[in-house]
């Protein structure tokens, strides 16, 4: 009887020790949360990033103010920011960035205007949406036009509204 209860002693105390190792978790590395889009509004101390496609499980394309007094930074931009702290869930959300790296815009041919040039123009026509979201962004070199897709993130029906401007003159 005694061997048995050492024997039951020792299994219980390899038991406690093999849960106490698996709770012995390596710490969890943070993870680098991202986020790509145009900025499309600016403030003194924070930009808008919209996002060009649309939220999982949703007809809404993303959008997010992120704090940044950066004067780098300009309307018209492909950033991509890698998120701080939390997130607020509004729409457009809310929140900080530990850093934003601009992002080339690709366009087959050769344009007098950058993208960012372009999208800048279009943009600052569209003054009265609320959240800009740009859709589309191509050059077309054979008539020298800028064809860009907008639409309002927080118009009630929002719905893509192609704007064509010349690149010569940027109307």
């Amino acid at each position: 009887m005694r061997i048995s209860v050492v024997v039951l002693m020792f299994i219980s105390l390899l038991g406690i020790t093999a849960c106490n190792k698996q709770n012995e978790a390596v710490e969890p590395q943070p993870v680098k949360a991202t986020y790509t889009g145009y900025i499309t509004k600016k403030t003194p101390d924070r930009i808008l990033v919209a996002s060009d496609t649309k939220m999982t499980g949703s007809e809404m394309y993303g959008a997010i103010w992120l704090g940044s007094s950066d004067d780098s930074l300009v309307i018209g931009q492909h950033v991509e920011a890698t998120l701080k702290g939390d997130i607020d869930s509004s729409y457009p959300g809310v929140g900080s960035a530990s850093s934003v790296v601009v992002l080339p815009i690709l366009i087959s041919g050769e344009a007098k205007l950058k993208p960012e040039q372009a999208l800048a123009v279009v943009i600052s026509s569209r003054s009265d949406m609320l959240v800009p979201i740009i859709t589309k962004v191509t050059y077309e070199e054979t008539t020298k036009k800028w064809v860009i897709g907008i639409l309002d993130g927080l118009a009630p029906k929002p719905s893509e509204e192609i704007v064509t401007i010349n690149d010569e003159d940027g109307k």
